[in-house]
């Protein structure tokens, strides 16, 4: 514990929640407030496209988790998200089991898979740019055999009639069939994971990722594990990735091998860099945003909405490498 606390002061110790903390914690706050009213004016039908957006928001909190702290990029992060997807499409409607045990079989598969792959890739040193290509290459792997195993995933049509949450506690009863509950419901876990994270982070633990992150031969040398850290992270970012997988496929109804692909896996790095990396309320406002964007633009052209979001991202890049979020801390500030 004394070499954790020596070695986070030297090198990675953060401010307590002032400057740019608060001002993000006030942007959270605020943007809670907005999408918890928002029932009371939305119509059915945005309600249940921003109801998908937050659950694709926490698949974008799982990516920044990992790459916003330890700098370790993913090019195929949709592997688990389809992986939790499609294990709970598998479990509940191949083997009649409720969704909770889909829940957990989607998880536990992505988190197994993530753990296996990564201990053989972080434990033989493979980083940066070479690590972010093999998971592009085993998201199209995945993608592949998704769309070829007929029997088991569907195939190219996937797997339709994927039930809705439902559950009672404390004398209430919540379906997911329902709108409103289940946008209320996926706004609070999506606001929840970030609290977690943000949490998280600021732990000795998350010190250590920091460390990682800036440099990760200093932070060996200080006596860390550094691959058996990136190990844990990893999985952990897996395991959020399929929650929100199997969540979504229950308010979809249908999944498909393009939840495994790497479309999606470029659209959830774009949000992360558009929102911000390594803020977490960046991310998540910024998958609502580009997603509600998408819909309304590919609904005129579907040959659009693909330039526009290239042009949005590399303006993003080179005009503002820290997201969106920056300029509302810069604005916030002056």
């Amino acid at each position: 514990m004394a070499r954790l606390l020596v070695a986070c002061r030297l090198l990675f110790a953060q401010p307590g929640l002032g400057g740019r903390e608060r001002v993000g914690a006030q942007i959270a706050v605020a943007a809670f407030a907005v999408l918890a009213l928002y029932p009371a004016v939305g119509s059915d039908y945005h309600l249940a496209q921003l109801r998908d957006a937050l659950l694709l928001a926490i698949f974008a909190l799982s990516l920044d988790y990992l790459w916003g702290r330890t700098r370790m990029l993913v090019m195929g992060h949709a592997l688990f998200f389809g992986i939790g997807a499609y294990g709970m499409a598998i479990a509940t409607t191949r083997l009649g089991w409720p969704t909770g045990g889909g829940l957990l079989l989607g998880i536990a598969v992505a988190a197994s898979v993530a753990a296996a792959v990564g201990y053989f890739l972080l434990y033989a040193g493979v980083r940066l740019h070479f690590f972010a290509v093999l998971t592009m290459a085993m998201s199209l792997i995945a993608t592949q055999i998704a769309a070829s195993w007929s029997s088991v995933t569907g195939g190219d049509v996937g797997i339709l009639g994927v039930p809705p949450i439902e559950f009672s506690a404390f004398g209430l009863h919540y379906s997911g069939g329902d709108g409103t509950a289940s946008y209320y419901g996926a706004l609070f876990l999506a606001f929840l994971t970030m609290l977690v994270l943000w949490l998280a982070c600021r732990a000795p633990y998350g010190l250590i990722l920091e460390a990682i992150g800036s440099n990760e031969n200093r932070a060996r040398t200080l006596g860390f594990n550094t691959a058996r850290q990136l190990l844990i992270a990893f999985t952990a970012a897996a395991a959020l990735a399929a929650f929100a997988g199997a969540l979504f496929a229950t308010t979809a109804g249908v999944v498909a091998p393009d939840l495994l692909g790497t479309l999606l896996s470029t659209e959830v790095m774009i949000w992360v860099a558009i929102g911000g990396r390594g803020t977490f309320i960046g991310p998540l406002l910024a998958t609502l945003l580009v997603h509600e964007a998408s819909q309304t633009i590919s609904s005129l052209s579907t040959s659009l909405w693909p330039l526009l979001l290239g042009a949005l991202f590399l303006l993003i890049v080179f005009a503002l490498p820290d997201g969106l979020v920056s300029l509302l801390r810069r604005r916030k500030e002056a």
